[in-house]
């Protein structure tokens, strides 16, 4: 509040990765749950991978993403690499860019860098 931007709370979801239909697979067993063990035909629908950043401002030509993870998940660095590459992939005049604080300090820092944009 204090930096006046405008950050927005987790406005909007990408797709990273489409899911799909299996047509062609034969066997994909899994286990029920983890707690029913007997396994199950997996061919069902396969959803979307998808990402949503903590924060967006949009700063002029510039949009800013800003993930304020403390402890990433193992797939974060995952979803991570592939948001990038879709922003890289973006062609639509905007630069975009990606900060990720992991802590109070580093979250001023970061207002910094975007007020200095």
């Amino acid at each position: 509040k204090e930096s006046n931007l405008q950050f927005k709370y987790e406005p909007e979801t990408f797709t990273l990765w489409e899911g799909f239909q299996p047509e062609n697979l034969g066997i994909v067993f899994g286990p029920r749950s983890k707690v029913k063990r007997d396994l199950v035909d997996k061919r069902r629908k396969q959803i979307d991978m998808t990402y949503t950043p903590d924060f967006k401002v949009v700063k002029g030509k510039h949009v800013i993403f800003m993930e304020t993870k403390g402890f990433p998940n193992d797939s974060f660095p995952i979803k991570r690499k592939m948001f990038l590459k879709l922003l890289e992939e973006k062609n639509d005049g905007n630069t975009y860019h990606f900060l990720e604080p992991s802590n109070q300090k580093w979250v001023r820092k970061a207002i910094e860098l975007i007020k200095d944009l």
